[in-house]
């Protein structure tokens, strides 16, 4: 389940700041420590012919990539923070178009499901 669903749901049913905190600090925990680490074994170039690697683009080297914008580390903190999307929202779809954006989860996701 989206740890997102999750963590409004406790908002919805008012729990107390501390503990919704303590579940997200776990997640991100769990995840630095265990999820993380696979995705330094796992090929960013990527054979899959729909998967873009600009990291050695002209422009690129000029603008950077939003690196200092989106660390890895605060990666999962901007996942947490984009709104939950609608029931119907296809998952595959759903990573196709923010594969960029969230490209450290988003192998972690393709580690796990082996897709």
């Amino acid at each position: 389940m989206d740890l997102r669903l999750k963590l409004n749901f406790y908002r919805k049913e008012k729990w107390e700041t501390e503990f919704i905190d303590q579940a997200k600090n776990i997640f991100i925990y769990t995840y630095n420590n265990d999820y993380f680490e696979t995705n330094n074994m796992i090929n960013v170039n990527n054979d899959d012919e729909n998967f873009i690697n600009d990291t050695d683009d002209f422009f690129n080297e000029i603008f950077g990539t939003g690196d200092e914008i989106n660390s890895n580390n605060h990666e999962v903190e901007d996942y947490l923070n984009k709104p939950v999307e609608h029931m119907k929202t296809e998952p595959l779809k759903w990573w196709k178009v923010n594969t960029k954006l969230f490209l450290h989860l988003f192998l972690t996701f393709k580690y796990i499901i082996h897709f």
